[in-house]
């Protein structure tokens, strides 16, 4: 099973990206590394590499009130309040968001601590995404948030493997609660990202 993800764990994680896999299962247990492609000698950046971090995961629990453009249930609710509070350590971020209700109301906690507007970017245009958080500074904290088919496409264009995933290649339907960590080097003359290491972790509260 994977670790469900702390504060100050994850947090620490992101202040360290580049951190070492021993130091990883200090952090998370063994279990969190079961999804993770950790830092090999080739891969590990080199001393002043610009990376990004960027934290991928799929929307909250979404209502039945529209079935065009739901907004989020009572429980999407707590998990959005759960994100927030998993990165309240975090001081500021980019913050990224398909054009609906579900995935603006999942960020929309951490948006407002952060004091940020959630840019709009087009899931069916990944690599024109791709291309934009290249120029994001490495300061920042990157969290996208998508849907069950755009987050693992996301994922896997950046070079993370998956598993636990349903015959179409999405995020089963019940599974709200997966939450990505990539620290990721960019290409300017390709306009491309590279995972240079990868954690999954689940957040919020366990939902069958």
């Amino acid at each position: 099973m994977l670790k469900w993800a702390s504060r100050w764990a994850l947090t620490a994680l992101i202040e360290n990206p580049t951190m070492n896999t021993p130091n990883r299962r200090q952090l998370f247990g063994a279990g969190a590394l079961c999804f993770a492609t950790p830092l090999s000698r080739k891969q590990t950046p080199e001393v002043g590499q610009r990376h990004l971090r960027l934290v991928l995961l799929r929307h909250a629990e979404k209502a039945a009130d529209d079935p065009q453009d739901p907004s989020l249930s009572a429980e999407g609710e707590e998990r959005a309040r759960a994100l927030d509070q998993l990165l309240s350590a975090i001081p500021s971020g980019v913050l990224y968001s398909t054009p609906f209700r579900r995935t603006n109301a999942t960020l929309a906690p951490l948006a407002k601590r952060w004091d940020v507007t959630p840019k709009e970017y087009n899931a069916s245009k990944l690599p024109e995404l791709i291309a934009e958080l290249c120029t994001i500074a490495p300061t920042d904290l990157i969290v996208v948030v998508g849907h069950s088919n755009t987050t693992p496409s996301l994922a896997q264009a950046l070079g993370m493997a998956l598993s636990d995933l349903d015959p179409r290649g999405n995020f089963h339907e019940q599974h709200y609660d997966r939450l990505l960590f990539l620290t990721a080097v960019p290409e300017a003359a390709t306009a491309s990202l590279t995972a240079v290491s990868t954690l999954e972790l689940r957040y919020g509260l366990a939902r069958s």
